[in-house]
């Protein structure tokens, strides 16, 4: 996924105001036209146009915060997850076996956390 760049971001700006098509916009600045619609939907000011400083300045903000990733951190927790995985357990088995552990006071639950599914393999 490539990210829009700060011109990119002013030629939205521009096309927009001028009443350019989604597509065309698109087409311009050479990316997707899913990536044009996404971009105004998530970045307008609401009842005003596309700013491209606010959406700069948004993204840079969503880019430096620390992203939630699998807490696989703890070593017993890795190695259980471990262990299932080379059981050949999906990730929705594994989340189940620890959310069902911790619910009979099996697996500390303030020590290691609910992992989803998802997040196993990230």
């Amino acid at each position: 996924m490539a990210h829009l760049t700060f011109h990119q971001r002013v030629v939205i700006s521009v096309m927009q105001r001028d009443g350019k098509k989604q597509k065309e916009i698109a087409e311009a600045i050479e990316v997707s036209p899913s990536t044009v619609s996404r971009e105004l939907a998530r970045n307008h000011i609401t009842g005003k146009h596309y700013h491209p400083l606010h959406a700069e300045r948004r993204a840079n903000f969503l880019k430096k915060r620390p992203s939630v990733i699998s807490k696989l951190e703890d070593p017993e927790l890795f190695e259980v997850v471990s262990e299932k995985l080379a059981l050949n357990w999906s990730p929705e088995q594994i989340s189940g076996y620890l959310k069902a552990a911790m619910l009979l006071n099996l697996w500390p639950r303030k020590r290691h956390g609910y992992q989803a599914p998802a997040s196993l393999f990230k």
